[in-house]
């Protein structure tokens, strides 16, 4: 999220009491294998974490790994440089089916400032298949850093998170959402690296 300072804020997604050997995972799993209707009383998941965040295994109740993560930073990363989530859908359930079965138009065709080795990157993220995506968030980080090297994402902002911004001294020109999702996109990249 960005607040209105401009500044970039991680918010809880809720995918922490999303567990491996959760009742919420393992009733969506037999639901879905069934082929019952999905969420007739609701969405199973923890209440505070959107179903659009959710990676295709997630969905199908299998087993989550590092994977699952990159799959889930690349959804954020597409809404950071589209303003859309990548597998959105009217219902929990729309949106679950999407994430199984829905390849999402290429970020630069909603927003033609992406370049063409990003729009990459955040499709790999995206790949239904485990073994498909990046198989570390070090590499993301690799890629990211690469793209960053080759000037290829812009000009980045060389403040340390939770300085203050200063005030600017006029009207503020309009800040490209594009550059604000690079500067979050390589904060989060470089912490992913150093947790993994």
């Amino acid at each position: 999220m960005v607040t209105p300072a401009d500044q970039a804020k991680l918010i809880d997604l809720g995918f922490g009491s999303w567990t491996s050997s959760g009742a919420a995972r393992r009733k969506l799993s037999a639901e879905v294998s069934v082929g019952q209707e999905w969420w007739e009383d609701g969405f199973p998941g923890p209440r505070n974490r959107p179903a659009s965040y959710m990676s295709p295994e997630e969905v199908l109740g299998h087993r989550l790994d590092r994977r699952s993560d990159i799959f889930s930073l690349g959804v954020v990363f597409y809404q950071m440089v589209t303003g859309q989530v990548p597998f959105g859908g009217a219902t929990d359930a729309g949106t679950a089916l999407k994430i199984v079965q829905a390849t999402p138009p290429p970020a630069s065709r909603i927003n033609p400032s992406v370049p063409t080795r990003f729009d990459a990157a955040i499709s790999k993220m995206l790949v239904k298949t485990l073994d498909g995506r990046y198989q570390r968030a070090a590499d993301v980080a690799a890629d990211l850093r690469q793209l960053a090297t080759d000037g290829q994402l812009g000009a980045l902002s060389e403040r340390r998170p939770g300085e203050p911004q200063p005030a600017p001294p006029g009207p503020r020109p309009a800040r490209s959402a594009f550059t604000v999702a690079v500067v979050v996109l390589l904060a989060l990249a470089a912490l992913a690296w150093w947790v993994f």
